[in-house]
Order: C-alpha cells, then structure tokens, then sequence
C-alpha cells in the first residue's frame, strides 16, 4: 500500500519514515536489540498505534508488543491494516475494534479483505446500516453474501448513485430486480 498518498495515512507514515531512516543500515542483534527495544518503548509509552504498526510492516521484531498498543488504543484503522498485513495477527481482537468503531468504510473493508473476519457478523451489521454505498461494496467481494437483503437496500434507497445501481444488477439474476434497477438508473440519468 502506499501510505504517502493515502489521507487516513500519510501523516503518520511520514513520521514513521523519520524513524526508519535510523534503521535502514541496522542489523537486528537478536531478540533484545537496544536499538529496536528503545524504539518500541517510545511507542509504548506514547500508545502511537501509527507507529506500531508501521514498524511492525516493516521489522519483524516482538510485533505482539506493537499489537498491543493498537489494541489498547483502539484505532480501528490501524486495526484493519495491522489485521491486513501482519502475518500473525490476533484477527477476532482486531476485528472487535473495528466493529466497536462504527465505521462502515473500515468494518466493511474488514469483513471483504481480511482472512479469518466474522463475515456473518458483519453482513448483519451492513444489512443494519442500510447503507447503499456499503451494500455495494459487500455485495462485491464478499462470496457468500445475502444478496436478497442487500440488493433491497440499493434498490429502495431514495437516491442511489448509478454505479451502486450498476454493479447490484451485474450480480442479479431475477429480471424483475434488473427491471427496477434499470427504471432507477434510467430515473437518476434524467
């Protein structure tokens, strides 16, 4: 992922790069090196889970430790990458902070892309959300999703974007559902 250009991201990666500058030419001593043990203690201290998990992406040292700081500070955006890219991760403590967010961008791109994820679980909470936008993204990349539910969800939204309306009739096979869809992008257009 490119972090630099990433709004959710970019400032912290920004700070981690200062610090990693201080690492490209280190070699890891072994499984207490004063270096890397200075580092995490900072982070400790100050419960940056940006730093956490950014080192954590990058070093393979004691990354239980960088995990957490990510949990006890709740930031479900770290949460998700950390989930995401840490081979290792507690993924159901991870994915607990994420749901407890209440962040539809993160809870769905949680349950779509992380190995592990109560995806039932966060279909009920999509489906709850009535979120067309959501409904969408989940009706995309999720294998087993309700599609029922979801696809009422983009179809009775007042307004839907005619994308969401799109990619819903892609994954539809009854005609009369493809009909509606239709008549509400045809609506949208004019």
């Amino acid at each position: 992922m490119d972090y630099l250009f990433s709004t959710d991201h970019s400032t912290d990666y920004w700070r981690f790069l200062k610090i990693y500058d201080k690492l490209k030419t280190h070699k890891i001593i072994n499984h207490n090196d004063p270096l890397l043990d200075s580092i995490q203690q900072d982070i400790i201290y100050n419960k940056d889970a940006a730093l956490a998990y950014f080192l954590s992406e990058y070093i393979d040292y004691k990354r239980h430790l960088m995990q957490q700081i990510i949990i006890s500070s709740k930031n479900y955006k770290y949460a998700y990458l950390f989930a995401a890219n840490i081979k290792g991760a507690d993924i159901q403590a991870l994915q607990n902070i994420v749901i407890n967010s209440g962040s539809l961008k993160y809870i769905c791109l949680f349950g779509c892309f992380i190995n592990g994820a109560n995806k039932s679980k966060i279909e009920k909470l999509i489906i709850a959300s009535n979120n067309p936008k959501y409904a969408c993204a989940w009706m995309q990349n999720s294998k087993s999703c309700n599609i029922n539910k979801l696809k009422n969800i983009i179809i009775k939204a007042k307004k839907p974007q005619p994308m969401f309306l799109f990619e819903c009739a892609k994954l539809l096979t009854d005609q009369k559902d493809i009909k509606a869809i239709e008549t509400k992008i045809i609506k949208a257009a004019a």
